[in-house]
């Protein structure tokens, strides 16, 4: 006798708070939808793929990673900041295992921007030298944009940039800070050349102007976008568009996604059921 097919058995996990009206499932398989739309079925699922050890003996967790073809691997564990093949080039601090942010600044100026808890610190490729960033204040994240090196301290909603190609270099009056609104900055993040600063209940942002005093200047045309966040080092950029889970007059533990400089809705029921 032939199995008759069990419609929807294959499909995406959508876990909502009702087991009645729907539970499905999926654990260590991911689907893949057909495409061409010509397969007997919407869906196939494999298995999830394993992983191979690459480098041992490093100090843990991993927290953050910059790679570069030319410049190879560089990434955090731990207290410590490593070059590909486990070469330790400096101590980073490690405040419960916190995410760690690593930018470049390309072959001009041939460094990093390591920001872990709110400790920055800079990393010359040739020579190998680690330093302390001084001169600026604490940073919660940092980003890069036309030559500077931007820091946000969460604390006094401030942003300080870095001299023009060089991240061991700030100025203590190289800053500016919000005046737009009264929700405090939580998160710095860059996308084609733009600043978004994420607040708790708002976002502002940032362009590099052409103004010699004050070269960050907030987009005229742009008013605060009434959408903050709720999870600081949930925001990405994925596929050129910014994505970070909200805090919002909709609630909180909603996924959204930057359309230009409009918030728009990307996760389930299910899945804004589990973050809550």
């Amino acid at each position: 006798m032939a199995l008759r097919p069990y419609i929807g058995f294959v499909g995406p996990s959508y876990t909502p708070a009702s087991r009645i009206a729907a539970y499905d499932r999926t654990v260590n398989w991911y689907p893949e939808q057909i495409e061409s739309g010509t397969g007997p079925a919407r869906y196939v699922l494999y298995p999830t793929p394993g992983y191979d050890s690459a480098i041992t003996g490093l100090s843990s967790p991993g927290r953050g990673m910059n790679f570069q073809a030319d410049r190879g691997l560089h990434f955090v564990s731990g207290v410590k900041f490593y070059q590909a093949n486990n070469t330790e080039r400096g101590t980073v601090s490690n405040v419960g295992d916190r995410v760690a942010f690593i930018i470049a600044n390309g072959d001009a100026g041939g460094q990093l921007l390591v920001n872990a808890d709110t400790n920055t610190y800079a990393y010359d490729l040739s020579s190998h030298a680690f330093t302390n960033v001084t001169g600026a204040t604490q940073a919660s994240s940092i980003g890069f944009v036309n030559g500077y090196g931007l820091r946000l301290d969460p604390n006094r909603s401030e942003v300080s940039f870095s001299a023009i190609e060089d991240f061991t270099t700030w100025d203590a009056l190289d800053v500016f800070q919000r005046n737009d609104a009264a929700d405090r900055w939580e998160r710095l993040i860059v996308n084609n050349k733009e600043v978004f600063l994420l607040g708790d209940a708002t976002t502002s942002v940032y362009y590099n102007s052409t103004d010699a005093d004050i070269p960050f200047q907030p987009i005229a045309s742009v008013g605060p976008i009434p959408m903050g966040i709720a999870a600081p080092f949930s925001a990405c950029v994925v596929d050129g568009q910014i994505m970070w889970i909200g805090r919002g007059s909709g609630g909180v533990g909603i996924v959204y996604r930057m359309n230009g400089y409009t918030p728009e809705r990307i996760s389930t029921h299910a899945v804004e059921y589990a973050l809550q």
